[in-house]
C-alpha cells in the first residue's frame, strides 16, 4: 500500500487503506496522517470513515476525529 501512494500520490483510497492498516496497528501517526490525507483528497471519505466498522475501535479517540475535521 506504502509504494501505491509513491505511484500515485492522488490514490484517496491507498491513504484510507493505510489508515486501517494505522488502527489495526495501533499506529495513530498512521491513522491520522492517511486519514487526513485521504480526506483531502476525496472529500466523501470522511463520511465512509465515519460508518466504517473498521474505524469503530478508535471513533472517539482524539486521534480519529482530529483526523476526519
Amino acid at each position: 500500500l506504502e509504494n501505491a501512494v509513491y505511484i500515485d500520490k492522488e490514490d484517496a483510497m491507498a491513504y484510507y487503506l493505510l489508515a486501517i492498516v494505522g488502527v489495526k496497528s495501533n499506529n495513530n501517526d498512521l491513522l491520522a496522517i492517511n486519514l487526513k490525507e485521504a480526506i483531502k483528497l476525496n472529500p466523501e471519505l470522511r463520511e465512509k470513515a465515519l460508518g466504517d466498522m473498521e474505524f469503530t475501535s478508535v471513533k472517539d479517540a482524539a486521534v480519529f476525529t482530529e483526523a476526519i475535521k
